[in-house]
């Protein structure tokens, strides 16, 4: 078993949610040993959330909770209640680092505010992932991830430019503040290392929106004026995607590859005084653009990808699913694994999206609501007593 670079870093995860779930997720695929706290009797939302197994929902069968949660430890209880505050001070001090996706107040309203466990663990580290950050007029506000789309400016700049703003599709905006929370959670846990203090990382997912605005926000504040508009999927006819015969084909031609696109299209076309800078394809894009549409139409999208690739053309097909999952590549890259659970039985997963040559990744099961409750528990000396009272009060 090879060495991975979170081992032996214990992570508690509070809350609920896509981004503290994702967070957390990649911090157990390097190694960390996460502790998942889920509410008695329900769990977290995301076993609720389907699909599922002949579309029967089940606890344990949720694939976006199996996904996100592969080899965390399940524990169940209450945070709201003194068993449960008590639990958490304790497993303080058997832990590195919180991630944790309550409303800023929460903790400290129930008892377990930072500075009262940073003082039980000086060099704890706590990730806190909300809408809209710990501070500012917002900060109460409540958002899901088509809130933190929009106000993050992405949607502004997404769908056509006749047509209303679009979400972005999947959840993108909360996998977002969920990849950023793991970044800085690596980060803090260096610097809490090295310098041997504490830290508290304040995550706002509006705010990790609106850092990738690509070429939007600068050209808004050199020049005053705003580039963020809704383009659609056409911006000229050298830039955007294309309908084929059998799906969709995107390109992006600069002026190095101009000429043998060009010779693809139409021989001659490349010398043509219409079209031969961009200055000139630029005036008469709409000409060009019909050209294009029509010599694209009849083609064939993964064989029209290999002949543009060929000729060093930036491109892509769209992939669906079944594309992603028949992909020679990722498959060759052994992107793809099969992960067995007791309940949902055998289900394909993607990989992490972050390798490192010296460790072989190893993949672990979900686990089911509780499953760790009681080892966790006697771990920090709860007896089974103990257990059995907090239980009979709905604690755990």
């Amino acid at each position: 078993m090879s060495v991975k670079p979170l081992d032996g870093l214990a992570i508690l995860e509070l809350g609920e949610g896509l981004s503290s779930a994702f967070c957390c997720k990649l911090l157990r695929d390097y190694g960390a040993d996460v502790i998942k706290v889920e509410n008695p009797g329900i769990g977290d939302p995301a076993r609720r959330i389907g699909p599922f197994p002949e579309d029967q929902p089940h606890p344990g069968k949720s694939a976006l909770f199996l996904y996100l949660n592969a080899g965390k430890k399940s524990l169940t209880l209450d945070i709201q209640s003194d068993d449960g505050q008590e639990v958490i001070r304790r497993l303080v001090l058997e832990t590195e680092a919180i991630v944790e996706t309550f409303s800023p107040g929460y903790l400290a309203a129930n008892d377990l505010p930072f500075e009262d466990l940073r003082r039980r663990k000086p060099r704890l580290l706590m990730t806190s992932i909300t809408p809209f950050g710990q501070t500012g007029p917002y900060s109460s506000y409540k958002a899901n991830n088509l809130v933190s789309f929009a106000v993050g400016g992405q949607m502004a700049m997404t769908g056509d430019p006749d047509r209303e703003p679009l979400l972005g599709a999947g959840y993108q905006a909360d996998y977002q503040a969920g990849l950023h929370a793991f970044a800085a959670t690596c980060i803090g846990l260096y610097a809490c290392n090295y310098q041997e203090i504490g830290q508290w990382i304040d995550i706002s997912a509006q705010e990790c929106q609106a850092t990738m605005l690509e070429f939007a926000l600068p050209w808004h504040m050199y020049l005053g004026v705003g580039s963020g508009e809704r383009r659609g999927n056409q911006l000229n006819a050298t830039a955007g995607v294309f309908p084929v015969a059998d799906g969709h084909v995107g390109i992006h031609v600069m002026q190095p590859q101009w000429q043998r696109f060009a010779e693809m299209v139409e021989p001659g076309l490349a010398t043509h005084e219409r079209f031969k800078d961009m200055g000139s394809r630029l005036i008469n894009n709409d000409e060009l653009t019909a050209m294009v549409f029509a010599w694209m139409a009849d083609k064939q999208r993964v064989e029209l990808y290999h002949d543009l690739q060929r000729n060093k053309v930036p491109s892509a097909f769209v992939h669906d699913m079944d594309d992603l999952l028949a992909s020679e590549h990722l498959n060759a890259r052994g992107f793809w694994h099969e992960v067995d659970h007791s309940e949902a039985g055998s289900a394909t997963h993607p990989g992490p999206p972050i390798r490192f040559a010296d460790f072989e990744m190893e993949y672990e099961p979900a686990p089911s609501l509780g499953e760790h409750t009681d080892a966790i528990l006697a771990d920090i000396g709860v007896s089974g007593a103990e257990m059995a009272a907090m239980r009979a009060r709905g604690a755990i």
